[in-house]
C-alpha cells in the first residue's frame, strides 16, 4: 500500500528517501560494531544493562548507585512496587466521592 507521510514543520516525514537513509545508517552501524567493540568503545552487555537500570532507578525513582546487576534489578523492582502501592493509596484518596466519609479517614490514618 501507499505510505502516508507525516508532516512535521512543513517537511514530509516518511517518504521513501527517509526510509532508505535510515536503512543505510543501520547497515553502517551494524557493519561497524565489530570494529567499535574491538577498540573498546562499547561496554560489555552486563555493564551496559547495569548502567541503564541504575540510571532508571536514579533518574526516575530517586534511588542511588548499585554494585551488581542483581542489586540493580532488585532496586528497580523495589521502586516499582513501592510506587504502585503508593499509587493505590493516592487513587483511593482521589476517588473520595465513591467512598463514605469514614472510609477516607481509615485510608489515611
Amino acid at each position: 500500500g501507499k505510505i502516508t507521510p507525516i508532516k512535521l514543520y512543513d517537511i514530509d516525514m516518511g517518504n521513501r528517501m527517509h526510509f532508505q537513509v535510515a536503512r543505510d545508517c543501520v547497515y553502517w552501524i551494524l557493519l561497524g560494531f565489530p570494529i567499535i567493540f574491538t577498540l573498546g568503545l562499547l561496554p560489555q552487555i552486563n555493564t551496559a544493562t547495569m548502567f541503564i537500570l541504575e540510571q532508571i532507578d536514579i533518574q526516575i525513582f530517586g534511588g542511588n548507585a548499585c554494585t551488581s546487576i542483581q542489586s540493580s534489578v532488585y532496586c528497580v523492582g523495589r521502586s516499582l512496587l513501592a510506587s504502585l502501592i503508593l499509587l493505590g493509596f493516592a487513587y483511593g484518596g482521589l476517588t473520595e466521592g465513591t467512598h463514605s466519609a469514614h472510609a477516607q479517614q481509615v485510608l489515611f490514618s
